[in-house]
C-alpha cells in the first residue's frame, strides 16, 4: 500500500511538472504578443525614438519549437515627436520578430529587416 501511495505521489508530481513546461513553452496571448513586439520596436529596435508603432495590423506566428518562435508583424508606425532624425513621415511596415522563452517568459529577442514579414 505504501509502495502505491509512493508512485501515485510520484506520478502526480511529474505531471505538474508536465502540466508548467506546458504552460511555459505555450504561445503568447494576442495582447501579450502585441506588447513584445511595441515594447521591443519602440525601446530596442533600430527605430527606437525616430518612429513607434501606432498599432499592429496582422501577425503569423510561426513557432520552431517550444521555445523560439518567429512573429510576422504587419503594423503602422508614426514618428516621435522632436525625434533626432528629424523623421516627419508615417506608413506600414511588415517584419518578423524572433520571439525566445527566457526564464519561463517569451521575449523578443530580434528584429527583421524592413518588409521580411510574409502572410
Amino acid at each position: 500500500m505504501k509502495q502505491t501511495i509512493a508512485i501515485f505521489f510520484t506520478l502526480l508530481l511529474c505531471l505538474g511538472g508536465l502540466n508548467n513546461a506546458m504552460a511555459d513553452s505555450a504561445p503568447p496571448s494576442q495582447n501579450e504578443l502585441n506588447n513584445l513586439i511595441t515594447q521591443f520596436y519602440n525601446n530596442r529596435g533600430e527605430w527606437a525614438g525616430t518612429f513607434r508603432i501606432r498599432n499592429i495590423e496582422r501577425v503569423k506566428l510561426e513557432q520552431h519549437d517550444k521555445y523560439r518562435m518567429i512573429a510576422h508583424v504587419r503594423y503602422f508606425y508614426v514618428p516621435v515627436p522632436g525625434n533626432h532624425k528629424g523623421r516627419t513621415d508615417t506608413g506600414y511596415d511588415q517584419r518578423t520578430f524572433a520571439l525566445i522563452m527566457n526564464d519561463h517568459h517569451w521575449e523578443v529577442a530580434s528584429m527583421g529587416k524592413y518588409m521580411s514579414a510574409h502572410f
